[in-house]
């Protein structure tokens, strides 16, 4: 975990326990960050930014909770409205102060003023409930096959081939928020007061304005999101009780789907990413990993036969090659037979 210390504003943004601070949410929170922020007084001015930050943030989030207690008034508010009149009892006041007047006067327009504006907004609300419910626009890649796209706040998708991406139609600067199932690499569009999200399966990330790739894929054992540049917040929609891990540069969140724990690994550049500059890497990749690769890449069925010794491993690189070339090359590296038949390749380890 990095040290609170070495935190940047956007760090404080994006740290749970920092968010429940602000929001007072929590007593031990409360306590732990007054009494470190009292310890480090060098951090006040950033800790105080952050702290404006995350309430505009997570403003939208208190709204359910504010509508409740609206709701309340308002009922209230038709309850008065709607009770039967009474009779009504005249009596001679005291005569009191003209300014004591103008101040009951001003009062009590400030009070019908509040009651009109609370109960227009009551039929806006009532209006909202019976919208209908959101809709997305599917990006889908096939097998063979990958894809651009650029969103409306600048940011920029690219997506592998096997790969879905769900955008709400909705989409706008202030609701960033995706879902994808596959490959992408996101080059996301800095905005420090609305961070950008993307569900994939059981693991939610949160940037701010990064780059970074994630691989989420229904069939793979693992959900991997490498971070190139920037920081990343990855978490599991699955345990809350795990924390969040905040990624940096050359530092890889991975969620193991078979025990549902998310831990944080490097990885290769190389491997994981060279796919968007259309390059098809391999290193150290066994034979069943090579041919999942070729099948996605190229949009093929591989049949492999004698394939008894497993522990032959693969190493190569090739950028804009046809897929009888990057045969070619790879059994170079290890010895294999490939034919081509009614549209499958058939591979024959010698």
């Amino acid at each position: 975990m990095m040290d609170f210390a070495d935190y940047q504003i956007e760090d404080y943004v994006m740290d749970d326990s920092f968010q429940a601070y602000c929001l007072g949410q929590d007593p031990q929170h409360v306590a732990f960050w007054e009494k470190w922020i009292a310890e480090h007084p060098s951090k006040q001015r950033e800790v105080e930014e952050a702290k404006a930050l995350v309430k505009e943030i997570l403003v939208y989030e208190r709204a359910t909770t504010l509508e409740g207690n609206y709701l309340s008034v308002r009922n209230q508010l038709q309850a008065y409205i709607k009770a039967p009149s009474k009779k009504t009892t005249f009596v001679h006041p005291i005569k009191q102060p003209v300014w004591w007047q103008s101040w009951a006067a001003a009062i009590l327009l400030v009070v019908v003023a509040s009651a009109i504006f609370f109960w227009n907004q009551s039929q806006r609300n009532d209006v909202a409930e019976v919208t209908p419910p959101l809709e997305y626009i599917i990006k889908e890649t096939p097998t063979g096959q990958r894809s651009t796209i650029s969103l409306s706040d600048g940011t920029v998708i690219k997506l592998n081939s096997e790969s879905r991406l769900r955008i709400p139609k909705n989409y706008s600067a202030d609701q960033r928020k995706v879902y994808l199932e596959g490959e992408a690499f996101f080059e996301v569009a800095k905005d420090s007061l609305h961070p950008f999200r993307i569900l994939s399966g059981k693991v939610e990330t949160k940037v701010l304005g990064t780059s970074f790739n994630i691989r989420a894929y229904p069939e793979a054992s693992q959900i991997q999101v490498a971070v190139v540049t920037g920081k990343v917040q990855v978490s599991t929609t699955k345990d809350a009780s795990q924390e969040a891990l905040m990624l940096t540069p050359n530092e890889m969140g991975v969620f193991n789907k078979g025990d549902h724990l998310l831990s944080k690994t490097g990885f290769d550049s190389r491997k994981m990413i060279s796919w968007k500059d259309d390059i098809i890497y391999f290193y150290k990749d066994d034979l069943s990993e090579v041919v999942t690769k070729l099948e996605r890449w190229y949009g093929v069925d591989i049949e492999v036969h004698n394939n008894a010794n497993t522990r032959n491993l693969f190493k190569g690189s090739f950028q804009d090659e046809s897929l009888e070339n990057v045969l070619m090359g790879l059994s170079e590296i290890v010895p294999f037979d490939y034919q081509f038949q009614e549209g499958k390749v058939f591979i024959k380890l010698r």
